[in-house]
């Protein structure tokens, strides 16, 4: 057993991927249970089920509590959008093709403004794939978003009580690697041009400059490394993304 927890937490550092499981694992299948045998709602109870799979499984958001409560929030109003849309779009083939091309460009397109959008849209095209691709009459919409909502409702207090472990940010180590080489470099030039008896000589000076251009190239590759932002939207992250210029 102790093996077998040593090699997922390899994989798995900070057990993030299990903890998102297993609170799926315990929201999708309750709802679907609720809705289908309490309630007798099988439409209600496939949108909950699917929504929840959608907002648990396949969104996880970094940051304080409020931060992901408040992006959750904002990801179940989009799926109420998206499946009224989507619902609306699957009464006609053409225009359920139309309005998918439309809809799935809008969506991967966002993706470029930030690591939050380009993070759900694999959520939100579900959101519209799923009625559009199920057409059914304007009189089920009401339960499709009955169900969209039990999935959002549910999310947030299992977000809230059961939140994954907060995801280090991939900027803040290369980023202060940075700050403590350039310190190192900048004592380093002090001591030698001031000429004091102890301090470096020149050639120690210019490994010090090399180390702080190869932090500096280290922090770069990892802000280019995705084609987003790998930051979220908060003051503190669009800090950190101008400080990525700054020091370089």
């Amino acid at each position: 057993m102790r093996q077998f927890t040593a090699w997922l937490r390899r994989r798995d550092p900070g057990l993030a991927a299990m903890r998102r499981a297993a609170r799926t694992a315990v929201v999708m299948p309750s709802l679907f249970a609720l809705c289908t045998q309490v309630f007798h709602a099988p439409v209600t109870g496939t949108f909950a089920a699917f929504g929840a799979f959608a907002m648990l499984l396949l969104v996880e958001y970094t940051g304080p509590v409020v931060q992901r409560l408040r992006a959750q929030a904002a990801l179940g109003a989009a799926w109420l959008v998206l499946v009224s849309l989507g619902t609306l779009a699957s009464r006609s083939v053409w225009i359920a093709t139309a309005a998918t091309l439309v809809v799935g460009f809008v969506v991967l397109f966002s993706g470029v403004v930030s690591s939050v959008l380009a993070g759900a849209t694999t959520s939100l095209l579900l959101a519209f794939i799923l009625p559009v691709s199920a057409p059914a009459p304007l009189a089920q919409l009401p339960d499709r978003l009955i169900g969209v909502g039990l999935a959002t409702g549910t999310s947030l207090i299992a977000v809230w009580l059961l939140r994954a472990r907060t995801q280090a940010d991939p900027l803040s180590a290369p980023a202060a690697r940075v700050f403590r080489a350039a310190a190192v470099q900048l004592r380093a030039d002090a001591d030698y041009f001031t000429g004091r008896a102890a301090g470096p000589s020149f050639g120690e000076c210019r490994a010090y400059a090399q180390e702080t251009r190869s932090s500096t190239q280290k922090l770069r590759q990892a802000f280019t490394a995705t084609p987003y932002r790998p930051t979220s939207l908060s003051t503190g992250s669009r800090a950190l993304v101008r400080l990525v210029d700054e020091l370089t």
